[in-house]
């Protein structure tokens, strides 16, 4: 008898965890998908394409996947720019910069959702620290979940807080890991700061940057906890995550929120091959 080859043997237990894990829900899911199935009723009907169809065509579908592009671009605009500038600041040393390079994680470390209440505690009208600021500078009260901008506006600010430290870290260890042989020469040659900056340190750290921003990207495609706490979907805020969440759960409608969230895995799924392929060579 032929023997097994050791290293499928080792593989085996990390196999089937991906079985279980990834590959057995997404198919059950797709199963799901295409039937007619409320967790209510019993009876589970084969329709076919027909969820498919219904979230294809309808308004509330295609206004949560602009929220989710929507705040996936403005969030990944600012945070990117931002962190980078964090890291840069950081990568310089001076006194205390331990204690600030410590403190620039914190945001990292609270968990979303207690991020997302922290931020509505302080803009609730009357009983908010923001709101109240606003009062006294004479700005009145600032209706932030009446309105899409101001909403939209909110959430930017909670999910900057929070994440553009991740550009930070990952960018600064990028930084300090720089060798300083290129920087020496560039100083004897009396480069300015600026072309030092645009022509050796940007392009050592672009693959971080390249794959740090992937990453975020589809995170934020994801962004799901400061809709359901602050706004709950309303003012037009609901992403695609939100609308799952909504479509799936709240009706029982097991079928219907299938059907959304293979068209939402498949949304992920060309993206992010579409990211990957793009800057391939940079990564490389």
């Amino acid at each position: 008898m032929r023997k097994l080859n050791p290293g499928l043997l080792m593989s085996i237990p990390t196999l089937l965890f991906l079985f279980f894990w990834f590959f057995f829900p997404f198919l059950y899911n797709i199963y799901a998908s295409m039937h007619y199935w409320t967790l209510y009723n019993p009876n589970i009907q084969f329709i076919g394409a027909e969820n498919f169809i219904d979230v294809l065509s309808s308004i509330d579908f295609r206004n949560s996947a602009f929220a989710s592009f929507f705040y996936t671009i403005i969030c990944f605009a600012v945070e990117l720019p931002l962190g980078l500038g964090i890291a840069v600041l950081l990568s310089r040393e001076f006194k205390g910069v331990g204690i600030a390079r410590v403190i620039i994680a914190i945001p990292i470390l609270m968990i979303p959702i207690g991020t997302s209440i922290m931020w509505k505690l302080l803009t609730m009208p009357k009983l908010g620290l923001l709101q109240y600021f606003s009062e006294v500078l004479g700005f009145g009260v600032i209706d932030f979940y009446g309105n899409f901008w101001l909403a939209s506006l909110l959430i930017l600010l909670i999910d900057a807080w929070q994440w553009t430290p991740f550009f930070a870290i990952v960018l600064l260890a990028a930084l300090v890991s720089l060798p300083r042989e290129p920087y020496e020469a560039a100083k004897v040659d009396g480069a300015s700061p600026f072309m030092v900056f645009t022509k050796i340190t940007l392009p050592s750290i672009q693959p971080v940057m390249v794959i740090v921003s992937i990453l975020r990207v589809l995170d934020l495609l994801k962004l799901a906890d400061p809709i359901f706490v602050v706004t709950k979907g309303g003012s037009g805020t609901e992403t695609l995550s939100a609308y799952i969440w909504r479509v799936a759960f709240k009706p029982l409608d097991i079928g219907y929120g299938g059907a959304v969230a293979v068209l939402y895995w498949i949304l992920m799924f060309v993206l992010a091959n579409i990211l990957v392929r793009r800057f391939k060579s940079v990564i490389q």
